[in-house]
């Protein structure tokens, strides 16, 4: 009868039969989109309630620093992110959400800009997952707002109609070419905005 048979040799050092199997790692979920969108919608039809009552005007410089702070994140070029939450996400996600909501649905500008710096910093995201994550939550803010506008009879609807459709293609178009040419191209693209936004903000408070 033949014995056990022994196999000379090193040992592998990253594989050993006795060895206790590698605990499998964990990733932090990320709080839903959905909790985002329901606190925006929220924060959306208090904002166009209160613009019912009174005038934008002092939420523009408001409006103008955040457009800067935002402008300053994506000036700073930071490493692609990996999509994992942050411990204070769920801390951070109510109010940012019903904070953009509400300022959606009061004045407006920049709000989607903000919204992709705030998935880039609670969820670690890169910026083209921001932006698309970003579209959703607008959306609801902007849906939520539109409807409140229509119950009052403030929309103009033959100049919001062919807008909308100018406005659906060039999204079309610009969402494709962010997802082909990624984070980057993105991130030029966004502070170009933010910061034609800034200075047309900036000349209407020196104008007032």
């Amino acid at each position: 009868m033949n014995g056990p048979v022994a196999v000379d040799g090193p040992r592998d050092p990253k594989f050993h039969l006795d060895d206790p199997a590698p605990k499998p790692t964990r990733k932090k979920p990320r709080p839903s989109v959905v909790s985002e969108v329901s606190r925006a919608k929220s924060g959306a039809l208090a904002g166009a309630r209160v613009l019912l009552l009174v005038r934008p005007e002092p939420l523009k410089p408001v409006g103008l620093v955040l457009l800067l702070v935002a402008a300053g994140f994506l000036a700073y070029p930071r490493k692609a992110k990996t999509g994992t939450a942050r411990s204070w996400a769920m801390w951070g996600l109510v109010p940012v959400a019903f904070a953009l909501g509400f300022y959606d649905g009061f004045f407006g500008p920049g709000t989607g800009s903000m919204l992709i710096v705030a998935f880039v910093l609670l969820f670690g995201d890169t910026l083209t997952l921001a932006s698309g994550n970003a579209k959703v939550v607008n959306l609801a803010s902007n849906l939520a707002s539109l409807g409140l506008f229509t119950l009052h009879g403030t929309v103009e609807w033959r100049i919001a109609i062919p807008m909308t459709a100018a406005n659906a293609f060039g999204a079309f178009v610009g969402a494709r070419l962010a997802v082909k040419r990624g984070d980057n191209f993105v991130r030029f693209v966004v502070f170009v905005v933010v910061a034609l936004l800034v200075l047309k903000m900036a000349y209407d408070l020196v104008r007032a």
